[in-house]
Order: structure tokens, then C-alpha cells, then sequence
């Protein structure tokens, strides 16, 4: 199972496709692309509404399992509202 997340590093091309859920297993969508910025890379999460602006950071990104295809975050308030 590969779902590190101390200072792991994971390729672009492992993440796009990825399903992300909250926390409490809501269904956010799907990651569609990675923005490199400054400070940290953004992830693209489209659903079938709109999409969600998901930053990069260990304390948004809770779990990565690729061999699940799955991300878990922390939803911060208002992200999914934008």
C-alpha cells in the first residue's frame, strides 16, 4: 500500500485520476490537474458542478492511496463553496 505522507513525494501523473473525499467520506471529485505555484502546488478537483481548489499542504492532505486511487483531505471551511 503506498500512502505515506512524511515528506513523500508523489509524481504528477500518480495523482491525476485520483477520487478525493473528505474526511467524513463525502465524495469531492476527481483530481484533474496539479498547479505548481511558489509556495505550494494546488490540486484541481472537478466534479460534475464545479471545481475545488485543494492546496498541497500536509495539513489539508491527509491521506494519498494510489493503489486505491484515493486522496483524503481536510475540507478548510468554505472550499467547496467557492
Amino acid at each position: 500500500m503506498n500512502n505515506k505522507m512524511d515528506d513523500e513525494v508523489f509524481y504528477v501523473d500518480d495523482l491525476l485520476g485520483l477520487n478525493v473525499f473528505s474526511e467524513d467520506k463525502k465524495k469531492l471529485g476527481v483530481i484533474t490537474r496539479v498547479w505548481k505555484t511558489a509556495g505550494n502546488d494546488v490540486y484541481v478537483v472537478k466534479n460534475d458542478k464545479k471545481e475545488i481548489l485543494v492546496p498541497a499542504l500536509k495539513k489539508v492532505v491527509k491521506k494519498i492511496d494510489l493503489d486505491k486511487r484515493e486522496m483524503i483531505i481536510y475540507l478548510l471551511e468554505g472550499l467547496d463553496e467557492l
